[in-house]
Parts: C-alpha cells; structure tokens; sequence
C-alpha cells in the first residue's frame, strides 16, 4: 500500500533496489485512485523509478485500483488475468482478486486448487490484497467473522485450501503495518501494507479479532524473502535497514497419496 504518500514510497523503492531483487511481488493500493491515469506517474511511477526500470514486478488489484481495466495492461502477470501462478525455481507464486466472490464461485475455487493440487514446489506464496486474520482496522470482526466481505472470502475460501495444500504463506496488504499471524493450520499469514499509505495502529482488543499474532509494527518496510533447496528466509526491513522481523521456513511436506 503506497497510496497517498510518493515520497515515502521513493525511500521503500530505493531501499528494495539497494538490495538487487530478482523480481517485485506488489499487494495493492499503488496509489489513492487508479482510475485517474493522471495520478499515475506521479504518485507511483515517478518515485519507484530506479526500482521499476531494473527489477520485474507483479501486483495483485487492492480497493484503490478500482478495478480499473489499465491496471493489468501496465502490469503484466503470467497469463495476462487478475488470477495468476508463477513458479520459480522451487517456489511457487500466485496471485488473486480477493474483490471476487470466492467464496461462492466454484470456478475460481477449482482454479486455486487445480494449482495447489498439483504444485511440487517447496514453498507455496498466495498474495491476496485483504488478511484473513489482522490486529489492525481491517481485522475487525462481529461475531467472530471478519466485518469486510473480502477478508471473510479469505478466510473462508481461500485459507482452508491453503491449509490442505501445506502452503507457505498469504501475503497481503490492506493494513498500513506489517504483521505476521501464524495460524494452526500451519499457514502464515503476512500483512505487509507499510510501503507509504498513513500507517494505521494496532486495536486496542487486537487479541480478541485475532489470537494468533506473533509480530506487528506500524512502520514503512518492505519483506525480502531468499529461498533456496534447504528453507526459505523472509526478513522485513525499514527504509534504514532496521530488521522488524524474520521468519524461515521449510520445504513444505507433499503428500505422497
């Protein structure tokens, strides 16, 4: 989420490109209206400028795209849909609309686990614009299920596949902080919405809309994962270098039924 604010995004990008990643992975919200084509090179383009001449990006659509139809036209996923799924090397990416109704089309369901099913990678990373679990605004819950529509189709539809498929991590955004949720299932779930929107705070009832945080911080950061054959570490950075957090985790177990 880099809405609002380009020079904090200047500073997260620059901070990304002195550290020569392969590729980008973006979890939406670039900037504060994607449907004005006139905010674009200012807000976005323009401050991410020496990142996004040398290093590849996908992006996944946030509330603040608007489902603008450009959106995919200036950045390219596998396969050219707001659903995708990359593999590199040992580590398989995808990406999804969480804005569609996941929970009751069954078309995208089969998709998702038509990917999962059949994926031999070591580590499986879904990102997804909205967290299934947040201590931050978009984490609030009314009867023990997430307030927003999104964040329940995440929870609902979308986790559990995860969870049988022995997935990684979710990536999201959403929230302006940086969390990491470790759920039972074996799923973590990464909030990571510091790259330049207003940061937001964690609730003050945080543990009653979400037990299972194990880090959070209001402050502008990016994640930078390195995976190899053994484990695949993710450290989260501010802009000064300063490690918020750090995760590793295994090849993932792949049933041999």
């Amino acid at each position: 989420d880099t809405r609002t604010s380009p020079d904090i995004w200047g500073r997260v990008s620059e901070a990304m490109r002195k550290i020569n990643p392969r590729f980008a992975l973006f979890s939406g919200d670039m900037i504060a209206d994607g449907r004005q084509f006139d905010r674009w090179r200012p807000e976005f383009f323009e401050p991410g400028r020496a990142l996004l001449a040398t290093v590849p990006m996908y992006e996944v659509m946030g509330n603040h795209e608007h489902n603008c139809g450009m959106v995919p036209l200036m950045f390219k996923t596998p396969g050219g849909g707001k659903n995708w799924s990359q593999t590199i090397a040992n580590v398989q990416i995808l990406g999804v609309d969480g804005a569609l109704d996941w929970a009751h089309n069954r078309d995208l369901r089969a998709w998702l686990e038509r990917e999962l099913s059949t994926s031999r990678a070591d580590f499986i990373f879904l990102a997804d614009h909205y967290p299934p679990w947040s201590s931050s605004k978009h984490g609030l819950t009314r009867a023990g299920k997430p307030v927003e529509e999104q964040a329940r189709n995440a929870r609902d539809a979308i986790l559990p596949l995860l969870a049988r498929y022995h997935a990684t991590a979710m990536i999201c955004g959403h929230d302006h902080d940086y969390e990491r949720s470790e759920l039972p299932e074996g799923v973590t779930v990464i909030v990571t919405g510091g790259g330049g929107a207003p940061l937001y705070s964690k609730l003050p009832d945080a543990s009653l809309h979400n037990p299972y945080s194990k880090a959070f911080a209001s402050r502008n950061h990016f994640c930078h994962f390195i995976a190899d054959d053994s484990a695949c570490v993710m450290k989260v950075l501010t802009t000064d270098g300063a490690i918020l957090d750090t995760r590793t985790w295994e090849p993932r177990v792949l049933d041999t039924e």
